[in-house]
């Protein structure tokens, strides 16, 4: 009898599994499902900004110097105001030196040359036309000789002292040309002093114009109204070309400008749109802005935990309800990527198998393992291209390990 009890224990409790287990495996398994819709598919990412003025002045000094007067950073200038002023004296003193030197290659110049005196040209033109009248006598009296001679009137020794006479004559003359000849000659001036003397003249007339011009711009005035924003130096000080001393910038055309990855900066174009984020307390007001300027090169700096990045400037145009001061901290959203009203997934809702991807799809109210075409994609989305409809019913948690073909689901 005890054990015709425990037989049929036995089999009520088997009973009674066997029942759970048809009743578990038939039970709907319930899940948390989605419907599939349209959205705007969009990447985007998010830079820090500062506001800065479109159009900006680096000046430096017009020339090596000490500063005589220098604006305040911060300081709000108008257009044509003085902002700073150079000393003078140095190139004052140089300038005179360089005019006295002018005038001293002049001085030599003049000298390179022999003076030419009247007097002593008047002497010899004299004593050269008295030399030619002399000539002439003696040439009547040397005829007259000769012919006595032929005659023999005279003896041949008066005849050749008419003759010495009239050859010595001539030769004063002569030499007394020459003498004249040689006065002009010495005056002229040699081949090559114009040009030597010239030069000198033209590099000194050169380094006073140079000097002139720095002189004309030893005050410094504001190319522009705006706001000094960076002033490198203090009066007194000695300032150099080759260092900027005041950075001013315009407050009236002003531009968010942020430093993108390059990796983010390949992806820009000029008139993408952007939202410039204002924070103001607890508050955040969002403005549309536009891209309206990409650099050309990156430039290298450091990310907060030191690694070095290249980076590219880029600004963007846009409009502000508040008053805005430059250096104010902006935030950019920039978009990437949009597509507009396609079918899109959480890709926490798409799982892969041998490089396919799939989701679970509820077809009635069973599982269908849906293998998926993708598109486009954002951070945290598909576009999916084939397979899924507007209204189908997909699972949200495709790592559900109960989840199987064919399983039946509620939700």
């Amino acid at each position: 009898m005890k054990k015709s009890i425990k037989f049929i224990l036995i089999g009520i409790i088997a009973v009674l599994a066997i029942g759970y287990t048809v009743y578990s495996m038939t039970k709907p398994l319930e899940v948390k499902a989605t419907k599939v819709e349209k959205a705007d598919l969009i990447s985007d990412f998010k830079e820090d900004a500062i506001v800065v003025s479109e159009d900006s002045y680096t000046i430096s000094p017009p020339y090596d110097a000490k500063l005589t007067f220098i604006v305040e950073q911060g300081a709000n200038v108008k257009s044509g105001e003085l902002i700073a002023s150079m000393d003078d004296v140095d190139l004052k003193n140089q300038k005179s030196q360089l005019s006295a030197q002018l005038k001293s290659v002049g001085g030599q110049q003049a000298m390179s040359k022999s003076p030419v005196y009247d007097s002593q040209v008047e002497s010899l033109n004299i004593a050269i036309a008295m030399g030619k009248d002399q000539i002439a006598r003696l040439e009547t009296s040397y005829e007259r000789a000769k012919a006595l001679y032929d005659s023999g009137a005279i003896p041949k020794v008066e005849f050749e002292a008419a003759e010495n006479a009239l050859h010595d004559a001539k030769n004063q003359v002569k030499l007394k040309e020459s003498e004249l000849a040689l006065i002009y000659e010495s005056a002229a001036e040699k081949p090559g002093t114009s040009t030597y003397y010239s030069g000198q003249k033209e590099a000194l007339q050169a380094q006073i114009r140079t000097i002139d011009e720095k002189l004309a711009k030893t005050k410094i005035y504001a190319p522009a109204s705006g706001v000094i924003t960076k002033s490198n130096a203090k009066s007194g000080a000695f300032v150099s070309t080759m260092t900027p001393i005041i950075e001013l910038s315009s407050a009236t055309q002003t531009v968010a400008r942020a430093n993108v990855l390059v990796q983010d900066a390949a992806a820009l174009k000029l008139g993408q749109n952007v939202t410039v984020t204002q924070k103001i307390r607890n508050e955040e007001k969002h403005y549309p802005g536009t891209i309206v300027k990409i650099s050309d090169y990156a430039n290298t700096m450091q990310s907060p935990l030191g690694l070095e990045e290249q980076r590219v400037e880029v600004d963007v145009a846009f409009q502000s309800e508040e008053k805005l001061f430059l250096g104010y901290d902006l935030s950019l959203t920039i978009e990437t990527m949009r597509k507009n009203s396609v079918i899109a997934l959480p890709k926490t809702t798409v799982f892969e198998i041998d490089d396919k991807k799939y989701v679970w799809k509820i077809d009635g109210q069973t599982l269908k393992k849906q293998e998926v075409e993708t598109g486009y994609e954002s951070d945290f989305d598909y576009e999916i291209t084939q397979s899924l409809s507007e209204g189908d019913l997909i699972i949200l948690d495709p790592n559900d390990a109960q989840l199987e073909e064919g399983k039946k689901v509620k939700y």
